[in-house]
């Protein structure tokens, strides 16, 4: 069995909303070789900061699911457009 880990790009970061750094904490982890059973989707996780009993921090691994409806930034500067020209339909 084979596993192929890779982060989150930029590109799937717009795409699922996530804005600025915060790609870094995600990651993909995809089946890139089975010989037993058949490829799956890919997994996502997110590095989570944990603190320990004593003064430190590390990070932990939690899985995660990418939202389904996401709005972005391209979405939102055509909205944002459209409300600054308004309507011309009246009442």
């Amino acid at each position: 069995m084979v596993l192929t880990v890779s982060g989150m790009t930029t590109e799937e970061a717009g795409k699922l909303g996530i804005h600025g750094d915060g790609r870094h904490r995600y990651f993909r982890v995809d089946g890139g070789k089975s010989n037993y059973h058949a490829l799956t989707g890919c997994e996502w996780f997110e590095r989570v900061p944990f603190d320990l009993a004593n003064p430190d921090i590390v990070a932990i691994l939690c899985p995660w699911a990418p939202p389904k409806d996401v709005v972005t930034a391209e979405t939102r500067e055509a909205l944002a457009l459209a409300v600054a020209k308004g309507s011309t339909a009246g009442p």
